[in-house]
This record gives structure tokens, sequence and C-alpha cells, in this order.
């Protein structure tokens, strides 16, 4: 696959891109940001992608990978005056949506469910992008649902147990 096909691909799957980096960044310029960076790397390794099946989980695992070089920068960094607060882009702004509730989850759990429900990635997988083993993605996907189940009740969208997530 050469880098213009690489490049057409991670810009049709934008949208899911950037749920990702929503999902560990938490700010919608950071996540534009790594997303950006994400899709340029990939085009300048092309050459890499051995397996053009497997182009989802390696543009991910290429976004994760600038999400966290993003968040190890802003660890190093000290603001000098309040950030500013920007709206959330019309793709995200789906106001009560079950998204809405896996952002109120704490990070891990955010990432593993956003993968594997909104992107489509089996758990096996998941553990190659994010780099851990596929038993803690599997305690994470568990932890995780069991703590969207309680939220979502609380918001009154799931009713006792008849529903699974």
């Amino acid at each position: 696959m050469d880098a213009n096909e690489v490049a057409a691909h991670a810009w049709a799957i934008r949208v899911n891109l950037m749920r990702v980096a929503l999902s560990i960044l938490h700010h919608n310029a950071d996540a534009e940001d790594a997303v950006s960076t994400a899709m340029l790397n990939a085009y300048r390794r092309a050459g890499s992608l051995h397996d053009e099946g497997k182009i989802n989980a390696w543009l991910m695992r290429i976004l994760v990978h600038s999400c966290y070089d993003l968040l190890r920068k802003r660890k190093r960094e000290t603001p000098t005056e309040e950030a500013e607060s920007f709206s959330e882009p019309v793709l995200m702004q789906t106001e009560g949506s079950v998204f809405e509730s896996i952002r109120q989850l704490p990070e891990p759990y955010q990432k593993v469910l956003v993968l594997f429900y909104y992107e489509g990635f089996k758990a096996k997988e998941i553990a190659h992008i994010l780099s851990m083993p596929l038993g803690t993605v599997l305690v994470q996907l568990s932890r995780g649902r069991n703590r969207l189940k309680d939220i979502l009740k609380k918001e009154g969208v799931v009713h006792g147990e008849e529903q699974a997530i």
C-alpha cells in the first residue's frame, strides 16, 4: 500500500481516530493535534505496513502513540495563562449519547470501550494497539461495562438487568 492510499484511508476513518484520541486526551484541540500527527506519521511510514487487512489497527496504534507523546509533552509544559475553552466539535455533540456516558468513565475504561464498541476491534487487537497484556484489556472491558451500565441506569437509559451492554 503506497503513502497516498494510506493517507486516503486515514482520512476516511478520521472520525474514528478522533473518537479514540478524545477518549485518551479529553481535550478537543489536543485530540485534533494527535490525529493530525498520527495521519502524518502514517503517511511517512506507509512502507512499514505489511498486511493491508490490518491498516485500521496499524493506524490506531500510531494514533495511541501520538496521544501518549502529547500527554508526555503536556506534563513538561507549565501553562502561563488559562487555557481557552473550545466547544465540542459537531461530530461529538450527541447529548445524552452512550459516547458521552463513556467519557465519564476513567481513562483506561474509555480507551478499551471506544476501541471495542465504536471501532470494532477484538480484545487481542486492542491489547496490541495499546501495548498491554490481553488479560488487562479483558479486565478493563469487564469493569468498564459494569461502570457504564451503572451510569446508564442513573441516566435512565438502561432499566434493570434486561438490557446488556
